[in-house]
């Protein structure tokens, strides 16, 4: 078991429809997964959990632009908010999401061992605030060790397009770094393969079928995935995942 004072978690939220606690089952579902990992050892590192909202930032602008093209609802709808978020991540936005990240990255009180959580867009937006911190502006503190990244759904790789697939070598450098991904999901994309820096930066791959917290639940979600169209839905799915919650979970109980 790892040995350090506590875990800071930063937790930040994909694309779609979201709200503040968006993050709290799976919060709850980690701590008590550590918890038995580590056999409530009181000598266990503390784990501090941090949410990093930022749709609000969009919504509106999303909400105006559905009522004026008469797609209050629907798929339409759905589509027109998807693609709103990963537009409206530009300009001015950009800088308001950033600073949400490092409002809540200030609240991390040193020494600690930071692990990152995100989820599709939110995987891009704070391995960019965490390249910025470190590496432009210089102002992530010495006595953060940013020990730990998961990425879940995450289209990092497609972000790779905007300078060319070659040129996209500066990932963020953790102690490990776990990308997940479900083999049905349209969003989420390996991060190893796309070149020699992310594939030392990023340890694993992993490629996992949907599971839920029964059995049948388990068996919904994997016969929904074979389903066109209706597969789509997967992208949702990771957070209350109990295999994406447990592993989360294994990389502060265990290092890995």
């Amino acid at each position: 078991m790892t040995t350090a004072t506590k875990f800071d978690v930063l937790c930040i939220h994909g694309i779609g429809k979201q709200r503040p606690g968006f993050s709290l089952q799976l919060r709850d579902g980690v701590l008590k997964a550590y918890e038995k990992m580590t056999r409530k050892d009181p000598a266990a590192p503390e784990i501090v959990w941090h949410e990093v909202y930022w749709a609000d930032i969009l919504d509106g602008d999303e909400k105006t632009l559905c009522e004026r093209l008469k797609y209050p609802r629907g798929l339409r709808n759905l589509a027109a908010m998807f693609a709103g978020d990963v537009i409206g991540y530009s300009g001015e936005k950009y800088k308001r999401i950033q600073d949400r990240f490092k409002d809540v990255l200030s609240q991390v009180k040193t020494p600690s061992k930071v692990i990152l959580v995100g989820h599709s867009l939110g995987t891009v937006i704070m391995t960019d605030a965490i390249y910025n911190h470190r590496f432009m502006l210089k102002t992530f503190p010495d006595e953060y060790k940013l020990d730990g990244v998961v990425t879940a759904g995450s289209p990092i790789a497609l972000y790779s397009l905007r300078y060319g697939p070659d040129q996209f070598q500066a990932p963020i450098q953790p102690r490990k770094w776990i990308n997940i991904r479900y083999p049905r999901d349209l969003i989420g994309y390996p991060l190893r393969p796309l070149n020699k820096a992310y594939g030392l930066a990023v340890h694993e791959d992993l490629v996992r079928w949907p599971s839920g917290s029964n059995i049948l639940k388990t068996m919904l979600r994997r016969s929904l995935c074979c389903l066109p169209l209706v597969s789509a839905a997967c992208h949702t799915w990771y957070f209350d995942d109990p295999r994406v919650v447990k592993r989360i979970a294994a990389l502060m109980a265990f290092g890995e």
